[in-house]
């Protein structure tokens, strides 16, 4: 483009007075066509890293599906087992318990209130 501005500005200096407006014209039409081929490329590297970005995207989804899908075999194998851990049995008790401390607790506290 550097080059077409050397020549354009070369041409106004030595141009007639009725030829510069056509010069500047052209110049116009240089710079006009300049701007959209610039656009033009700009659009296209956009749209490229954007389609190069959802690939990436689009990979990193199959590739956590497949894991997910591991997992899911994973937890399908223990849940057929039928296998029971002593430990949560255990909670389940003590959380009984808690929530029948609790409801005595309240029944004694009115009963101390009603005195």
């Amino acid at each position: 483009m550097e080059n077409f501005r050397n020549i354009v500005n070369k041409a106004k200096k030595f141009a007639k007075p009725e030829m510069k407006s056509c010069i500047e014209e052209f110049e116009e039409k240089l710079v006009k066509f300049h701007i959209e081929k610039k656009e033009q490329e700009l659009t296209a590297q956009n749209a490229q890293t954007h389609q190069q970005k959802l690939s990436s995207l689009e990979n990193f989804i199959v590739a956590k599906n497949g894991e997910e899908s591991a997992e899911s075999d994973i937890v399908e194998d223990e849940t057929d087992a039928d296998v029971s851990d002593p430990s949560v049995e255990g909670m389940d008790q003590s959380s009984h318990d808690v929530s029948k401390s609790k409801v005595e607790l309240d029944e004694h506290s009115q009963s101390f209130q009603r005195r």
